[in-house]
């Protein structure tokens, strides 16, 4: 209930008129919202999202270093901060501003503050410094994009820029074992934007295809010598239709079958 309530709240100010926004910032109303009232802390991970979960928790050791591009809230942030606790450490990016200081004061209460690293930055190919951000349905800070339209195709609105990078740009040649995108249809700039990591790298990814233009991207993984995983463990041929959800593997031994089995202990 009070996680269904902090979504409407939600909806309600990026709905607001500027001028009402700007007064209750002067009143000092949202700070006390954000410091008392942090439903956010315990978001439950939707059933969609739970093998995503499931996968990260039997992957990630504990000093991996890891990426997750779109951030949001920090639900998968967590659980990677988690799986990293006495080693390793994570950077989340995040384009959303709300979303960072939910993302930021989730960590904080969470005891992660000092193993994650909050990116707020829009992550692309790298060919431009900046990129728009355009307003997700009903202005939902979940579906914030830069690619101009909202996850039904339908065109939105620009509403600010933010500063942009691309993985390769900002990795360089330090480690990275694990890359999670789910960027609402911005995939095809992400992965064009971390083609040295994939071939250097190799990280484990994981990805949520938006649509089946931004699937023709996995040739890049392809390309770099990757396998393609369904979340249940299954191979997906190279010319398998639109897949939502996948698991990248890369060059080398497969992933052993404890990876995908939900009754094994991690």
């Amino acid at each position: 209930m009070s996680f269904t309530l902090f979504r409407i709240l939600v909806l309600v100010w990026n709905n607001s008129p500027s001028w009402l926004q700007r007064l209750a910032r002067a009143l000092g109303v949202t700070r006390f919202v954000h410091e008392v009232w942090v439903p956010y802390a315990r978001l439950p991970i939707p059933p969609t999202e739970r093998p995503v979960r499931r996968l990260l928790e039997r992957l990630i050791q504990s000093d991996w270093r890891c990426a997750d591009v779109g951030a949001n809230y920090g639900m998968m942030t967590e659980v990677m901060a988690a799986c990293t606790r006495s080693k390793g450490s994570v950077v989340a990016f995040e384009a959303h501003p709300l979303n960072v200081h939910l993302l930021q004061r989730r960590m904080k209460l969470a005891g992660f503050q000092e193993q994650v690293i909050i990116e707020n930055k829009a992550v692309s190919d790298g060919s431009v410094k900046t990129l728009v951000l355009y307003a997700g349905r009903r202005r939902s800070p979940n579906e914030w994009n830069v690619v101009g339209h909202d996850v039904g195709g339908n065109p939105t609105r620009p509403v600010m820029e933010i500063p942009a990078v691309s993985l390769d740009d900002y990795f360089g040649e330090a480690p990275l074992q694990l890359v999670k995108i789910d960027v609402e249809g911005a995939e095809v700039g992400v992965i064009a934007g971390m083609q040295a990591i994939l071939a250097r790298q190799r990280p484990v990814c994981l990805v949520e295809f938006h649509s089946a233009e931004a699937w023709n991207s996995r040739q890049a993984f392809l390309r770099a010598g990757y396998q393609i995983y369904s979340l249940d463990g299954n191979p997906v041929a190279p010319e398998h239709p639109w897949e939502l959800h996948v698991l990248l593997w890369p060059p080398g031994p497969p992933p052993g079958k404890s990876v995908f089995d939900n009754s094994s202990p991690r």
